[in-house]
């Protein structure tokens, strides 16, 4: 808590996925209407393969501080490291914060999970009753896992509802996307004596794939097969024909994960509660789509939304080839503050630090961070240094504007392999069209810092290996090429003066 408001800590991956970023927005504005703020500890790494280089990133996690974060929300299926979200929820139950997991169950724990299985089987039966379907064809994603297996039913649901017979030779695997969805459908065509009414998808891009299979065989969508996918992602809202599928409520989702923690600042037991999903049916289907305006507004978002990415990308692009050159350090982390967005900082451990070899900020200490503040929108003057320095446990520094006007503060780690060497901290009120930014500036700090810290091992590799030929490595005195070294350069002295009282 800070000055009398509840600060809740979500941890997730890759908040550059739209999704990812749509849940984030969702529960920062549903928790200010409670009056909490939100931050956000992200990595852009899953940890899927939870190698060394992974080892950097898992280091934002243990930035949480339980002093001022009330309760936690984990993402469970973003982090494919079950290990470190069981770390996360043991320091959370030590310092007595509530955890509430989405889309998963551990132990101590409210839990909030999808209940889609009416939305997704409605979906299924509008296209048997409404569009007079009987022969279909399904496609899973991966055969046998629980996501496939739960849809797969919805599907067996609909079709004995409605008295039709499941053929379990219609039912095909896509992986959950295009190569093998095509592969499949090749697959089921090639023994079937005509095309099916419908294709049944358990995501929207087998869905999309499917159609584009449907129509290098010159088949239409939906007037020679009908096509549903599942997800709503925003791609199949803008796919031609549009995709009826089935779609999280995610505002309800917010509202009632905020719910949760009410309940757990409470000291309720905790509990499982299920949001839902709802059904968009529209053009793939053949029913006409309702939300042409609300589509047109979206896609001039996306319009500004790559136009603003093209210019960002080319400036960073830009910075990148003028920081890896830099070699003093001050004039380094100047530029630097011009590459972050408005209002953000940089954060610079001990560490760090240490491992530059001149001497500067010498003075900081193993539990304090080197802040450099962000010259964007600030009318601070750019390519000069402005720094701060605070303690551990004051990672949130200048936050009563934060504190007063809200908005989620994300926090990602500079890191070079298990090295961190500090955090990007950056404030926004719409990250679902800031996501792409905070990535790319976090990917190129993680580059720039890394050549950083090549250009200083290099120079204390030299600094070794010249140690290594001028000094004895039993006495650590100077060897016989130090004195061969400086005979040789009093004779140059010597001739030099020679030579001068000779003119």
């Amino acid at each position: 808590m800070i000055n009398g408001k509840k600060i809740i800590g979500i941890c997730l991956t890759k908040i550059n996925d739209n999704t990812h970023a749509e849940y984030v927005q969702a529960i920062s504005k549903a928790g200010e209407k409670l009056g909490f703020r939100t931050v956000l500890f992200n990595s852009l790494v899953d940890f899927f393969f939870d190698d060394t280089y992974d080892e950097g990133a898992k280091q934002i996690y243990e930035t949480i501080d339980y002093n001022v974060i009330d309760a936690v929300i984990i993402f469970d299926e973003t982090i494919y490291n079950k290990e470190l979200i069981t770390s996360v929820i043991e320091r959370a139950n030590e310092a007595g914060a509530p955890v509430i997991i989405m889309n998963g169950a551990y132990d101590g724990c409210y839990s909030l999970n999808r209940s889609y299985d009416e939305a997704y089987t409605q979906v299924i039966e509008h296209v048997i009753k409404e569009h007079n379907v009987r022969d279909t064809i399904f496609i899973g994603g991966r055969k046998g896992d629980d996501i496939t297996s739960r849809r797969l039913n919805c599907y067996k649901t609909a079709l004995k509802n409605n008295g039709i017979q499941f053929i379990e030779e219609m039912v095909g695997y896509g992986e959950y996307w295009n190569d093998p969805t095509i592969a499949e459908l090749e697959r089921i065509f090639a023994f079937i004596p005509k095309p099916p009414q419908a294709i049944i998808c358990a995501n929207d891009s087998m869905a999309m794939a499917a159609i584009a299979f449907l129509s290098k065989r010159g088949l239409r969508v939906p007037e020679d097969v009908i096509v549903t996918g599942f997800d709503g992602i925003s791609e199949a809202s803008h796919y031609n024909p549009k995709i009826t599928t089935c779609r999280e409520d995610i505002k309800k989702m917010a509202e009632l994960c905020c719910d949760l923690i009410n309940e757990a600042f409470e000291k309720n037991e905790p509990r499982e509660e299920f949001y839902p999903y709802e059904p968009v049916i529209t053009e793939s289907c053949g029913c006409e789509n309702k939300d042409d305006m609300y589509t047109t507004d979206e896609i001039a978002t996306l319009y500004r939304q790559i136009a603003d990415m093209h210019t960002h990308e080319d400036f960073m692009h830009n910075q990148v080839n003028r920081l890896i050159e830099f070699t003093d350090r001050k004039e380094l982390f100047a530029a630097l503050s011009t590459m972050s967005q408005y209002g953000s900082l940089i954060l610079l451990n001990h560490d760090f630090l240490a491992k530059s070899s001149d001497d500067m900020f010498t003075d900081i200490e193993d539990n304090e961070f080197l802040v450099i503040l962000s010259t964007n929108g600030l009318g601070l003057p750019k390519y000069e240094l402005h720094i701060e320095i605070v303690k551990d446990g004051e990672l949130l520094p200048n936050t009563d504007k934060w504190l007063e006007e809200g908005g989620v503060v994300v926090m990602m780690p500079i890191y070079v392999g298990s090295l961190v060497c500090g955090y990007y901290i950056v404030r926004t009120h719409n990250i679902t069209y800031d996501n792409d930014k905070i990535k790319r500036v976090s990917t190129t700090f993680n580059i720039i810092f890394n050549s950083i810290l090549n250009h200083y091992q290099m120079i204390r590799m030299m600094h070794n290996l010249e140690n290594a030929i001028y000094t004895d490595p039993m006495t650590g005195l100077p060897n016989q090429k130090v004195y061969d070294y400086l005979s040789l350069c009093y004779i140059q002295i010597y001739l030099y003066l020679r030579e001068l009282r000779n003119v």
